[in-house]
């Protein structure tokens, strides 16, 4: 059970917390269709939400937040190993350009796989509780971006160790977190309200996620892909998203045209198709669960 909050994070008079409020504050004027798309009615449950997860998450854990590093570390070592060892892949800085993809994906299929159940798993709350159904992939999109965000040093370190040309350009990564965000939080709100009506949508998604991580300039360069087939990387949500970010942390360039406009131009279409599916089956789903 959730636990009511005694008191407001605005009464704290520290800067974040200020900060917090400030982009609450901004979030909550946008409410296309009606809908709280970003839960700020709800602001206290979704900051008592994420901080339970947080809490559970690394309970009882000796390493703790390490156990969250381990996985992509541990992923990006084998990658490394595989492509800049065996097959000999000429990149300069490839240790960070692996570790930049690997963890920015963790945070997109973590959101995705676990937005997925939101809805199933939240089934008990939500049939007690009046919330808005979106509250729990929200929730979960938020608690994977600051696993993500705790996980920003280790990233920046590997960086200037390697001697990577990081530049002032690293200033727009929030832009492109921002932009990746929407997306996973969109898709997570579909396929929640989707795999109440369709539990094989689990086993799909496993697929889908699969081959979108080979699809998707994670682990090699975009420009390894034939420029015929280069097109191809426009019609993925996240390519560009993971291009831009490469380029942040190993050539400290800044983000092309493409880059800029592509990542929010999907941002806003799924976002649309989110509300639009909200609006429609939002009021049936409860009652299916």
């Amino acid at each position: 059970m959730i636990e009511p909050v005694s008191a407001s994070p605005s009464q704290n008079t520290a800067p974040v917390f200020r900060g917090i409020d400030v982009i609450v504050g901004l979030l909550s004027r946008f409410q296309p269709m009606g809908v709280d798309v970003f839960c700020t009615g709800k602001k206290f449950l979704v900051f008592n939400m994420v901080g339970r997860n947080l809490k559970v998450k690394y309970r009882r854990s000796i390493l703790g937040l390490l156990w969250t590093l381990a996985h992509p570390i541990s992923m990006t070592a084998i990658y490394f190993f595989v492509f800049k060892v065996v097959l000999k892949v000429q990149m300069p800085h490839y240790l960070v350009f692996v570790l930049s993809g690997v963890l920015t994906w963790g945070f997109f299929a973590s959101t995705l796989s676990e937005g997925l159940e939101a809805l199933v798993g939240n089934m008990g709350l939500l049939t007690k509780i009046p919330v808005p159904i979106q509250i729990f992939p929200f929730v979960g999109s938020v608690t994977n971006l600051i696993t993500w965000l705790l996980s920003l040093p280790v990233l920046l370190g590997a960086a200037i160790w390697s001697g990577s040309a990081l530049g002032v350009s690293i200033l727009t990564l929030p832009y492109f977190l921002a932009t990746l965000f929407v997306i996973a939080y969109s898709l997570s709100v579909i396929l929640s309200m989707a795999f109440v009506y369709l539990r094989d949508l689990k086993h799909i998604l496993s697929l889908v996620l699969q081959a979108w991580f080979y699809a998707t300039p994670v682990i090699y360069n975009a420009d390894m892909i034939p420029p015929r087939f280069q097109w191809i990387l426009f019609l993925n949500p996240v390519a560009k998203i993971f291009t831009a970010i490469h380029g942040l942390f190993v050539d400290g360039r800044w983000p092309s045209e493409g880059e800029w406009v592509m990542p929010g131009v999907w941002a806003v279409l799924l976002m649309g198709v989110a509300i639009v599916a909200h609006k429609r089956y939002a009021g049936g789903l409860i009652e299916n669960l």
